[in-house]
């Protein structure tokens, strides 16, 4: 019996060594290559600059500094977080302009279909109102560019 016992014992005890082995290489596959570090000396004026443009922008310092260097590389420009919201907003209010313009233009291709066939069809459809969403939502994107993209 007692062989049995310890024969079980070390099943189980290699059966966590294997998997204490599995975890060590699938963390070094997977969160070895997000967690590399970079030492980085400032005074102590850039430091607290750094410090004041990562709360402007809503970010740590660390996370400020990765989305700097990921603009640098895009050569774009990095946009604190407020911007960002007002920004996600108002493509919000677009999308809705140009998905409710894109259903009234449906709409009446709809209805012009059937009148094709010969179908009795109901006039309850208003061009003028149909013209007036196409209209809002051209002046909602001209807004948009011409706010965040100067020189349009």
């Amino acid at each position: 019996m007692t062989t049995s016992t310890s024969e079980a014992e070390r099943r189980k005890e290699r059966k966590k060594q294997l998997h204490r082995a599995r975890m060590v290489e699938y963390r070094k596959r997977h969160h070895g290559r997000l967690k590399k570090r970079v030492a980085v000396s400032f005074s102590q004026k850039e430091h607290d600059d750094l410090v004041a443009d990562a709360m402007e922008s809503g970010l740590t310092p660390a996370k400020h500094l990765k989305k700097c260097y990921e603009a640098f590389q895009n050569n774009s420009k990095v946009l604190p977080r407020e911007l960002t919201d007002d920004v996600l907003q108002e493509l919000l209010a677009l999308r809705i302009a140009v998905v409710n313009t894109a259903n009234n233009i449906n709409q009446i291709t709809h209805r012009m279909h059937l009148e094709l066939k010969g179908l009795p069809v109901k006039p309850a459809f208003d061009p003028l109102k149909s013209r007036a969403a196409i209209l809002e939502a051209e002046k909602l994107l001209w807004d948009f560019l011409t706010k965040y993209e100067p020189g349009i």
